[in-house]
C-alpha cells in the first residue's frame, strides 16, 4: 500500500513548517475588498502547500512486508468469500512478515549495528507513577538526570586510584573443596531462573 507522505520529526517535516510559516507570513491581507480577492489569496495559498507537500513528501510502503503473494491471495479472498482462500491469505500474509522482519533484523545485525532501532517495532512502556529516584537530594525527573544518578552510583569507584598492594596484607583462607554435582542438578537449578530478571552480584542472567 503506498502512500504519500512527510516523516513526523524528520528534517522534511521541519523544512515544510519552516517553508509554509514563510509563505504565510508574506501573504499580504491587508487589502482585501471582496469575495474575489480572498478567493485569490486562498488559492495562492493552497497552490503553496501543494507545492511544497510535493517538494517534502515521499511515496513510502505503509506495509512495508506487504507483497504480490499477499495482494494476490486478498484478491481471490475478496472474490471466492471462502474460508480456506482467507486461510490462504492469512498464511501469506505470516509468511511475508517473517521474511520481511528477518531481513531487517539481519540488517541491522550485520550493517549499522544498532540493536535500539528495533524498538521502534515494539509497544513503548510508559513509566509506571512512582516517586522519583532522588540523587543528592533531588528528584531525576528526565532520562538524562537518571542517567546521571546511576552512573556516578554504580561507575564511582571507576577512575580512582588503586594500590593492590593492600592485596599483600590478607590473609589467605584455606581452600574450600568444590562439592561434585550432576548435570541435572544444574538443570534443575537453572529452571528455577528467571531469564528476565536483572542480573545478581554475578552479572548473570
Amino acid at each position: 500500500m503506498i502512500k504519500q507522505t512527510i516523516t513526523k520529526n524528520s528534517k522534511e517535516e521541519k523544512e515544510f513548517i519552516k517553508e509554509l510559516g514563510e509563505k504565510i507570513s508574506f501573504t499580504d491581507t491587508s487589502n482585501i475588498p471582496d469575495s474575489n480577492s480572498l478567493k485569490s489569496i486562498t488559492q495562492k495559498l493552497t497552490t503553496a502547500i501543494e507545492d511544497l507537500w510535493n517538494k517534502y513528501s515521499k511515496y513510502v510502503n505503509i506495509k512495508e512486508w506487504w507483497n504480490e503473494d499477499c495482494k494476490r491471495n486478498l484478491a481471490i479472498y475478496q472474490q471466492s468469500g471462502e474460508r480456506y482462500n482467507w486461510k490462504s491469505y492469512r498464511k501469506s500474509v505470516k509468511i511475508a512478515k517473517q521474511l520481511f522482519f528477518d531481513e531487517r533484523i539481519q540488517e541491522i545485525a550485520s550493517l549499522n549495528k544498532r540493536p535500539w532501532d528495533l524498538m521502534n517495532w515494539v509497544k513503548k512502556h510508559k513509566l509506571p507513577a512512582m516517586e522519583a529516584i532522588k540523587f543528592n537530594g533531588q528528584p531525576c525527573n528526565n532520562l538524562n538526570d537518571l542517567w546521571y544518578a546511576l552512573h556516578q552510583s554504580y561507575n564511582s569507584a571507576q577512575d580512582r586510584p588503586t594500590n593492590p598492594q593492600l592485596l599483600e596484607e590478607i590473609t589467605p583462607s584455606l581452600a574450600v573443596e568444590w562439592p561434585s554435582f550432576s548435570g541435572t542438578e544444574i538443570h534443575k537449578a537453572l529452571n528455577k531462573c528467571n531469564n528476565s530478571s536483572a542480573p545478581g552480584p554475578d552479572h548473570l542472567s
